[in-house]
């Protein structure tokens, strides 16, 4: 789910179906369920999004109210310095062979300034994971950048990613994005960074690459296997 329009809700044909798949689970054969946002740093928008997905008037999650007696929800709020988390974003960097004129810049999903004035502890934890991963790589210098901000007319957190393109562009000839703020690929790694972020930087005569999504990482995947397991 995109943090862009930072809806109320998720859609309701996802909550329908997703209330549909509750009410086939039995306490016999389920003894609880789990949903777990991707998106390693908690953001309360998008929690509040994807977890109270059409709520009653009484503000009970549409899945959760599904459940039959005996069966438990929870949600799994943040996992951005999961050691495994580190271990994955290190991985890709590894793989990448970051050169030593690439200035790596660690970049996540913008968010208005409101949430962050109001409380959020987002960008803290995107800080938090971009030093985790930074030091678990070995990367002494590097850049956090935001993207993907959406088109409202408050303002977003920063810098961008093209604004720390263009303002870097006089130093530096090479750039290697690391999206920590992801999980998989999407039109936020696809398009964002892909196409029009590495459109900004030919306009500066620099080259952009980044490194892969996590996708179906290994050691990826074992997080998400460990998130579960001890919370049963």
């Amino acid at each position: 789910m995109s943090l862009r329009a930072l809806a109320p809700s998720i859609s309701a044909p996802a909550a329908a179906d997703d209330a549909s798949q509750a009410r086939g689970m039995s306490a016999a054969t389920v003894a609880s369920r789990r949903i777990c946002a991707a998106l390693p740093a908690s953001c309360a928008a998008l929690t509040s999004s994807a977890c109270a997905a059409t709520t009653s008037s009484g503000g009970t999650i549409a899945a959760a109210s599904a459940l039959p007696d005996g069966v438990r929800f929870e949600a799994v709020e943040s996992f951005h310095t999961h050691p495994l988390l580190v271990d994955a974003f290190a991985e890709k960097i590894s793989a990448a062979q970051p050169k030593p004129d690439e200035l790596v810049i660690f970049t996540a999903h913008s968010l208005p300034q409101r949430v962050i004035a109001a409380g959020d502890r987002y960008a803290d934890e995107v800080a938090a994971t971009a030093r985790g991963v930074a030091e678990r790589a070995g990367i002494a210098k590097y850049d956090r950048a935001y993207q993907s901000a959406g088109r409202t007319p408050e303002p977003w957190i920063g810098p961008s990613l093209e604004q720390l393109i263009d303002d870097r562009s006089a130093t530096t000839r090479k750039f290697l994005v690391v999206p920590i703020g992801f999980v998989c690929d999407h039109t936020e790694i696809l398009f964002d960074i892909d196409i029009q972020a590495a459109r900004v930087a030919r306009e500066f005569s620099t080259t952009l690459r980044r490194t892969e999504s996590l996708n179906t990482s290994p050691t990826f995947i074992a997080m998400l296997e460990d998130l579960v397991r001890t919370r049963l």
